[in-house]
Formats: structure tokens, C-alpha cells, sequence
């Protein structure tokens, strides 16, 4: 899997990380073959608390357009709704990018690294 950005989603990765406050929201792309690509990430504040309702009713909204979610300055916390889904800490000026996904050969959910920018 080979992830990809628009211009418009490596500005709005660059705004992100220059927040000095806490935010949490939503990454949309779609996939192209191997290619995964991101074109918009769209703050939404959620929490361990309301994360079910929100998580139903965007992916209700966009479907596969949801690609996963982001914290920004936030403590990352996994939830089965994220399940092959990118999960993005944004912390200083830097991003990590995790692929959350269940392996079949250890029977275990797993936060994969993907990539630093």
C-alpha cells in the first residue's frame, strides 16, 4: 500500500501541526489500486465517549471515503471503528501515520507504523 496527498491535505497536515491546542478529527481519501490517497482532513472533536455516534455517522455520511482519523496534540486511544483505518498523531511539527488492522496470523489487533513526515 503506497499513500499518497493532495496538495490541499499536505496544507491542511501542515496547519495541523503548528496548533499549540488539542484536536481530533477525520481523514477522507479513496484508494486508486495499491495507491491510498488523502485529500481532506476535517476537524471534529470526539472522545473515547462519543466516538460510536460520530464514527456511524460519518461513515453513514462518506463510506469508503473515510479513511481513518487524526489526534492532534491528543492522546490517541484505538477503537474497533478504526480498524483498517489510518490513524494519524500529529504532535510538534512532526506525523505519524499508523494502519490499524487485525492479523489473522497472530489473532491480534496491531497498529502498524507506516510513515513519519
Amino acid at each position: 500500500m503506497k499513500l499518497e496527498f493532495t496538495k490541499t491535505a499536505l496544507w491542511q497536515l501542515h496547519l495541523l501541526s503548528h496548533l499549540d491546542s488539542k484536536e481530533t478529527g477525520f481523514v477522507f481519501g479513496c484508494g486508486l489500486g495499491k495507491f491510498k490517497i488523502i485529500e481532506n482532513l476535517f476537524s471534529l472533536r470526539f472522545n473515547k465517549k462519543n466516538i460510536d455516534r460520530l464514527y456511524h455517522q460519518v461513515f453513514y455520511d462518506y463510506g469508503d471515503r473515510l479513511m481513518g482519523v487524526f489526534f492532534v496534540n491528543s492522546e490517541v486511544f484505538l477503537n474497533d471503528w478504526f480498524l483498517e483505518n489510518f490513524i494519524f498523531k500529529i504532535t510538534g511539527h512532526k506525523c505519524q501515520i499508523f494502519f490499524y488492522h487485525y492479523d489473522s496470523n497472530c489473532h491480534q489487533k496491531k497498529c502498524q507504523p507506516l510513515l513519519e513526515l
